[in-house]
């Protein structure tokens, strides 16, 4: 239904803050104008002002390798561990699902899959 859809793809950032959806952060650009994140630049669309990126918890996995960072907290729910980890070379905090749960302050390191990040308008 309509919820669903707009849970899914809530199109600004401003319906995705009323949504609850806290993994939304405004990038940088890069020199050649692309978005820059920790794992790498996303391609950017032009005008239409500043986009924001949403990167949801699926699309985040604690790995042996990729961007380091402390757990926040953990929190289970639907079959996974949510854990909120702010990462140590960037003042972001980003959600990924664990099968297990991870400790407060645990050093861990996240990569993710861009492909299924989501651009926001502002």
């Amino acid at each position: 239904g309509p919820v669903d859809e707009l849970l899914e793809n809530p199109g600004d950032a401003r319906t995705a803050a009323a949504l609850g959806i806290d993994t939304v952060w405004r990038p940088p650009r890069t020199p050649d104008g692309d978005l820059a994140t920790p794992w790498g630049p996303i391609p950017a669309p032009s005008g239409g002002g500043e986009p924001y990126l949403l990167l949801r918890p699926q699309s985040v996995r604690l790995r042996d390798e990729g961007v380091p960072a402390t757990v926040e907290r953990s929190r289970y729910r639907a079959g996974d561990w949510l854990v909120t980890c702010r990462l140590v070379e960037e003042p972001l905090s980003v959600v990924a699902a664990s099968r297990e749960r991870v400790p407060e302050g645990a050093r861990v390191h996240l990569v993710a899959d861009l492909a299924q990040a989501s651009l926001l308008s502002p």
